[in-house]
């Protein structure tokens, strides 16, 4: 075999092999890298579509608390009907025509006609006993007499009272819108005043 035989059938070392082995590895990074931005791009739709679809699933629920992204961002698509007999689905209260109702009218026993009715009361002629119901009260006598009357105030010491219906076995009763004032006059006294002016007392019995 001779020299120049010899020569061709050896490996290339010079800057030609040196410039072949970086262009293919040039090539192989540029490869890698597309691949590398092609998986981020797919990982970006994954995740957009799958917010869409959390948003809408979200959106079809009453509330959302398996929702951790968009909870407390989102509200209920689906309106809530009230239950029937609720506060919700109660019409609002009539206004008072006889004016707001009084808060002492019934309840605590510190307030005068809750007092008066824990007893009978006497006059010269008859025994009464009072009933508290609401802003109400019901007087009944020993012979049979009944008078509604509405609280207009009722306090510690003193009350208002007028009268919605009354119904007398010895005579007339009462005419509606009689106006009585019942004030304290000792542990066992109450003063009446009919219309503003005295009519007469009750004492406990």
């Amino acid at each position: 075999m001779s020299d120049v035989e010899t020569k061709e059938h050896l490996p290339k070392n010079g800057p030609e092999a040196s410039t072949g082995q970086n262009n293919g590895l040039a090539g192989k990074i540029v490869a890698l890298t597309a691949i590398i931005l092609a998986i981020g791009g797919l990982i970006d739709g994954l995740v957009a579509v799958t917010t869409r679809v959390s948003t809408v699933t979200c959106n079809l629920t009453i509330s959302v608390p398996w929702c951790p992204v968009l909870k407390g961002q989102l509200t209920p698509a689906i309106p809530v009907p009230p239950v029937a007999g609720s506060k919700a689905d109660a019409p609002p209260a009539a206004p008072n025509p006889n004016g707001p109702a009084n808060t002492n009218s019934a309840g605590s026993s510190a307030f005068l006609l809750q007092k008066i009715a824990t007893s009978h009361w006497c006059t010269s002629r008859h025994s009464y006993s009072l009933q508290v119901s609401g802003s109400d009260i019901v007087w009944k006598d020993n012979v049979g007499s009944m008078d509604m009357e509405h609280i207009v105030r009722n306090n510690v010491a003193d009350a208002q009272t007028v009268t919605q219906r009354s119904n007398h076995p010895e005579g007339e009763g009462v005419p509606a819108g009689t106006t009585w004032t019942y004030i304290l006059g000792g542990a066992d006294k109450i003063n009446v005043l009919k219309n503003g002016e005295k009519a007469f007392s009750l004492t406990r019995c």
